[in-house]
């Protein structure tokens, strides 16, 4: 769990290492405190019950019972913080349960003996340490104050300073090898099939098996066809796996004694990591660093600022955009053109004049980043992924830059992430002369169709003789949730 930083009202001082004692209750009004650790270690408390992190905005609660007498949270400082640890009773109950508190913090040989504890403060029998701490992994121990002592309790951690911002560490989330993904237990898995041909395949998919096959030495190869020649006995293993943010499939093939093939973001040809002799590399899924700003890019919801209504929208590839949750004054009013609609709205259906305002988040523009020479008498694919939208269309408009000798040659098709393919612009009867000339043309989607993925541009010069190329080109693409 990420740690993140709020504001704290702290003590003006930092406690002994024996904590907070008061004149009205005392330990020897008590006896002596039972289960105590033989030699102030951790490991002593006989397996704690470990509820791993500890998030200091929320308060969590546990309960000590007869078989779980020590209770431990996680936290980790990447740098100097105030930290207060306070438990309390559980809601509203009238019964107060006698806590004692532990602080450790781990070290080159495990925890060792805790640096602080506390039984007793401000006249209760509750527990708090208030430290001035350092980077490094903290756990906080809560037991009874005797063995008999059962009931449950309430834990608040609160921290204030530079060092609350959570130690991220950069490392793939699928894992060091395919055989790692495959069984990893973050991902579940959806589907799985042994493929043997072509046949039966959408174009995306198609696209995914060459793309896959020429991550081998295989990377020669153009078509689906050829690459089910080429691979060991003709078979691609094809396993889809969700995970908390992300779909992902993987194509995955034998070439002699090795294992070959590629992990995709499902519905992209985006690589999510090559597959080679079983090892995964260039891998792009790795661990959310944050810093995300609203409207910026981000892989998860922890990319994005902490609070209320703000989330990573429209994740295709490893990237979305985060975006506000809450319904923005003005939408859903009818409209014709952007001009119609409030600040932070656009004109949903505007390429089919008009619709509805929308909030501006779900409106984005796209740029294809390959252009060059087209294919004469054949055809030229161009991708680009979109992402950070809602989930089906509204408004899809194709921008591009062409030069060629015979227009008239050219028909240009633009295909959206699950498969459908339309014709955007028929240059047999355009009527367009020779030379550069540009197009901005609505596309005819049926306003029901996924837009996060990846879009194909393909541009077929049916006739040989007449040369072009494509100078550039982009997608406007407007969204609503389905």
């Amino acid at each position: 769990m990420l740690l993140r930083r709020t504001a704290t009202l702290l003590l003006p001082f930092a406690l002994g290492a024996a904590g907070l004692t008061t004149a009205c209750v005392t330990d020897d009004d008590k006896g002596e405190e039972g289960e105590l650790p033989d030699d102030g270690k951790l490991d002593s408390f006989r397996t704690p019950t470990n509820h791993g992190g500890i998030d200091f905005t929320t308060r969590v609660t546990s309960e000590l019972t007869a078989t779980e007498m020590f209770h431990t949270w996680d936290f980790t400082l990447s740098g100097d913080a105030a930290i207060t640890l306070t438990t309390s009773k559980f809601y509203n109950s009238s019964r107060k349960v006698d806590t004692v508190l532990y602080l450790y913090k781990e070290g080159a040989t495990g925890w060792g003996a805790y640096t602080a504890r506390n039984d007793d403060y401000n006249g209760t029998v509750f527990s708090q340490l208030v430290r001035n701490l350092g980077a490094g992994h903290y756990r906080a121990l809560v037991k009874g104050y005797t063995a008999s002592t059962y009931g449950k309790f309430g834990l608040r951690a609160e921290c204030s300073g530079a060092g609350c911002a959570p130690v991220v560490e950069d490392v793939c989330l699928l894992g060091a090898t395919y055989g790692e993904f495959r069984d990893s237990e973050a991902f579940t898995t959806n589907s799985s099939a042994v493929w043997t041909s072509p046949e039966g395949h959408s174009p995306l998919e198609l696209d995914q098996i060459v793309i896959a096959v020429q991550q081998s030495a295989h990377s020669d190869v153009t078509t689906a066809a050829e690459a089910f020649e080429r691979v060991q006995d003709n078979e691609i293993n094809v396993t889809e796996r969700i995970g908390a943010d992300h779909w992902l499939v993987a194509y995955e093939y034998g070439s002699g004694d090795n294992s070959y093939g590629a992990v995709f973001y499902g519905g992209t040809l985006e690589l999510a990591a090559s597959i080679r002799d079983g090892d995964l590399y260039e891998c792009t899924l790795r661990t959310p660093l944050g810093g995300s700003a609203l409207g910026e890019t981000c892989s998860a919801n922890s990319d994005c600022p902490s609070g209320a209504g703000i989330a990573c929208r429209g994740i295709a590839g490893e990237v979305g955009v985060c975006a506000s949750t809450a319904d923005v004054p003005g939408e859903d009013a009818a409209c014709t053109t952007t001009t119609d609609c409030a600040a932070n709205l656009f004109c949903a259906g505007y390429s089919h004049g008009g619709g509805y305002c929308m909030p501006a988040w779900q409106l984005g523009t796209f740029a294809g980043t390959t252009t060059g020479a087209l294919t004469d008498a054949g055809d030229r694919r161009d991708h680009v992924t979109a992402y950070g939208l809602a989930t089906v269309d509204t408004d899809v408009v194709l921008h591009a830059a062409i030069t060629h000798a015979a227009p008239t040659q050219l028909k240009v098709y633009l295909r959206n992430p699950i498969g459908t393919e339309q014709l955007a612009w028929d240059g047999t009867t355009a009527g367009q002369a020779a030379g550069s000339f540009t197009l901005d043309v609505p596309v005819g989607y049926s306003g029901d169709e996924p837009v996060n993925g990846t879009w194909t541009l393909r541009i077929v010069d049916a006739t040989a003789g007449g040369t072009g190329s494509l100078t550039a080109w982009s997608l406007t693409i407007g969204s609503r949730w389905d």
